[in-house]
C-alpha cells in the first residue's frame, strides 16, 4: 500500500484520499501486466477468486474501490471485468457501496454499469489524469459510505468503432465530445473501447450518473446524439508506409524542423501488439533515409544474431 500511495496511477489517488479521510483500508489484491492476448482462464479465475477470498474475511465493510483497466479478454470470457465486478456485488451485497476507476480503452459494458454504483474513467489520452481519477472515485465512495444517496445509471453503446489514431483527447472531433460531456450537469464518464480486443463491447459507450433515472435517460440520449454525428469525423486516413518514410524525410528537411516520429500504432507492445514487424524499417531503408533511429524492435533470432556479430559488427 505504500509503494501504491505516491504512485501515479488511479489506486494511489484512491488511497491518498482514503488515508487522509481517516478510514481504515483492508487490501485484497492489486495487480498488473502488459497487455497481451487473452488471459488464459485459470488465471483470472486464481486471480479473482483471491480478490472475492480477501472481500468476504474483510466484511463487514462500508465501500469497495477497485482499480481496473477495462479491456480484459479471456479465453472463455469476453467481459471478464463485468463478471468480476458482478462477483464482487455478489459478495458484499447491495447495501455497500462500489465504485471502480477505468482506463477510457475499457470495453465498457452494460454489465460492468449495473454492477458499480459508479464508474470512473481517465479523461485524457496520453493519460495525464490516472491519479486524479482514482481521487475523484474515492470521494464518491466516501460521500455514498457516508450515506449520500446512489446516483441513477444510465448506459449507452456507440453503434461504431474508432481507431486508436483517433482517440487522442486533445484533437478533434475527441476534445469537443469529452468537453460536451465534463459540461454536463450529470456525471459523464466516456470510454473509447479497445477495438483490437474483437469482442462485443469494444465500442465506444457512456456511463451517465443522475438525480434521478430520467435525467440519466435525457443525458444519455443527448450525449449519444453527439457521437452519432461525429461518426464520420473519426475517419482518419491511414498512411502506407512508403509513403510515411517520404512524408517524414520532407519534413526533417524542412526550415526549422525538430525530430519527426513514425509510429506503427498497430504493432504496440503497451497495446498488446508483439512489437517484431519491419514495415517501416524496410520502408525507411527504401526510402535512404539518414540520421535515423529506430527506438526497438522485439525479434528473439534478430537478437541472437546481433550478439553473435559484435560490437561494431554487421548483419543482414
Amino acid at each position: 500500500m505504500e509503494t501504491l500511495k505516491p504512485s501515479g496511477v488511479p489506486m494511489g489517488g484512491a488511497l491518498t484520499v482514503l488515508v487522509n479521510a481517516g478510514v481504515t483500508i483492508v487490501p485484497t489484491l492489486w495487480a498488473m501486466a502488459l497487455p497481451a492476448g487473452p488471459v488464459e482462464q485459470p488465471v483470472f479465475d486464481e486471480l479473482a477468486g483471491e480478490l472475492i477470498d480477501g472481500l468476504a474475511a474483510a466484511m463487514p465493510l462500508d465501500g469497495v474501490f477497485l482499480d481496473l483497466h477495462g479491456a480484459m479478454v479471456c479465453a472463455m470470457d469476453d467481459d471478464p471485468e463485468g463478471t468480476l465486478l458482478a462477483r464482487v456485488r455478489a459478495t458484499i451485497g447491495h447495501h455497500v457501496s462500489l465504485v471502480a476507476a477505468l482506463d477510457p480503452h475499457a470495453n465498457l459494458s452494460a454489465k460492468m454499469v449495473e454492477a458499480a454504483d459508479a464508474l470512473f474513467a481517465y479523461r485524457t489520452y496520453p493519460h495525464t489524469d490516472m491519479r486524479q481519477t482514482g481521487e475523484r472515485a474515492a470521494k464518491t465512495l466516501l460521500g455514498l459510505a457516508g450515506g449520500a444517496p446512489r446516483a441513477a445509471k444510465s448506459y449507452r453503446a456507440v453503434p461504431f468503432h474508432i481507431p486508436l489514431v483517433a482517440q487522442a483527447t486533445g484533437a478533434e472531433p475527441m476534445a469537443g465530445l469529452m468537453a460536451a460531456a465534463e459540461a454536463s450537469t450529470a456525471t459523464v464518464e466516456i470510454c473509447f473501447g479497445f477495438p483490437l480486443a474483437d469482442v462485443p463491447a469494444a465500442g465506444p459507450a457512456i456511463a451517465v450518473y443522475a438525480a434521478d433515472a430520467e435525467a440519466a435517460e435525457r443525458e444519455a440520449d443527448a450525449q449519444l446524439s453527439r457521437w452519432l454525428a461525429a461518426e464520420d469525423a473519426f475517419a482518419v486516413a491511414m498512411v502506407p508506409p512508403d509513403q510515411a518514410a517520404q512524408d517524414a524525410i520532407r519534413e526533417s528537411a524542412s526550415e526549422g524542423a525538430g525530430p519527426v516520429i513514425l509510429a506503427d500504432v498497430q504493432d504496440n507492445p503497451g497495446a498488446g501488439g508483439s512489437n517484431d514487424t519491419t514495415g517501416l524499417l524496410s520502408a525507411l531503408v527504401a526510402a535512404k533515409a539518414e540520421g535515423t533511429v529506430l527506438a526497438h524492435i522485439v525479434d528473439q533470432p534478430a537478437v541472437d544474431a546481433a550478439h553473435a556479430a559484435g560490437v561494431c559488427g554487421t548483419i543482414d
